[in-house]
């Protein structure tokens, strides 16, 4: 599961990876489900846009089950209603510069930050989606799609988000790729991670 991040990317190190306009994004040490957060789409052409967390499918009207869709396992991705044409027709990517996970260490849960060795920003493979409300707005969810722990993250919980490389963001965001590729994708995530015992949310060394 993946459910605290961190967004803190250089300044320019967005518009140079993807290819997009920046404008004004705010740094967020804790990120949590029902945020308003940016991520990286390919519509007529790649472009950040915000969107809040937690996945509400375009035939449902409760707003609420986005709670509930903050993830979607790699394994059922493809299978699951709630996902299935987001998979197929609106991928996305989730930069986040690192996210948290807790560790059972006898009585009590330790946290851990799960980075890149050169703090570089982590492009996390997501689902999106867009629904035009009764007042006339567009609401826009995503989900993150998480896999089986590798690596250091292994060590410390049994999922992960899936890491994609830069030639795997390429393809996630290519709806032309076919599903085997996508598959594929999804078990190889990049996990050259390292991590860091940390106290608390928040205190990033």
């Amino acid at each position: 599961m993946c459910g605290r991040y961190v967004f803190n990317p250089r300044e320019g190190e967005l518009e140079a990876r993807y290819r997009v306009v920046e404008g004004q994004l705010q740094v967020n040490y804790n990120v949590t489900p029902g945020l308003v957060m940016p991520v990286v789409i390919n519509e007529g052409g790649t472009r950040l846009e915000m969107m809040r967390w937690g996945l509400v499918p375009s035939w449902s009207f409760d707003e609420s089950i986005g709670n509930r869709l903050i993830n979607a396992r790699s394994e059922t991705v493809k299978e699951k209603s709630v996902f299935k044409q987001a998979y197929y027709k609106r991928r996305c990517i989730v930069p986040m510069s690192g996210f948290y996970e807790w560790k059972d260490e006898g009585n009590k849960k330790t946290v851990f930050y799960l980075t890149r060795a050169d703090n570089k920003i982590l492009g996390v493979a997501g689902l999106y989606e867009k629904r035009r409300k009764e007042d006339g707005k567009i609401l826009k969810t995503y989900s993150i799609i998480t896999t089986s722990a590798k690596g250091t993250a292994s060590k410390i919980h049994d999922r992960m988000p899936v890491i994609l490389s830069r030639e795997g963001e390429k393809e996630w965001l290519n709806l032309a790729s076919q599903s085997g590729l996508l598959e594929e994708l999804m078990r190889d995530s990049a996990h050259e991670l390292v991590s860091k015992r940390i106290r608390r949310i928040g205190d990033i060394p």
